[in-house]
């Protein structure tokens, strides 16, 4: 029985320590998309979706693809901002 609950306790620390490995490609990807909006929209969107990507594959399926839908909804609005306000072409 004893070495059945150390056996469970140690499968599930290394659950939660896989779980904590992707936890700043979480904050790298909203606030990348975020600034995709407004600066380098191809460079921040890029770096937006590959974070989600990581987390979608390391942490949660669900949070990693709302990253990445919104590093692209980052990348196409701030493209088009820098097109059409802007008129910079993508800088």
């Amino acid at each position: 029985m004893n070495s059945t609950q150390n056996g469970s306790i140690a499968v599930d620390s290394i659950y939660v320590q896989e779980k904590k490995e992707g936890s700043l490609y979480i904050a790298f990807g909203w606030v990348f998309s975020l600034l995709s909006l407004l600066f380098f929209p191809i460079i921040l969107g890029a770096i937006a979706f590959f974070s989600g990507y990581q987390v979608f594959h390391k942490r949660s399926p669900l949070h990693g693809i709302a990253i990445m839908f919104f590093a692209i909804i980052g990348f196409t609005l701030g493209s088009l901002y820098s097109f059409l306000v802007a008129g910079t072409n993508f800088i």
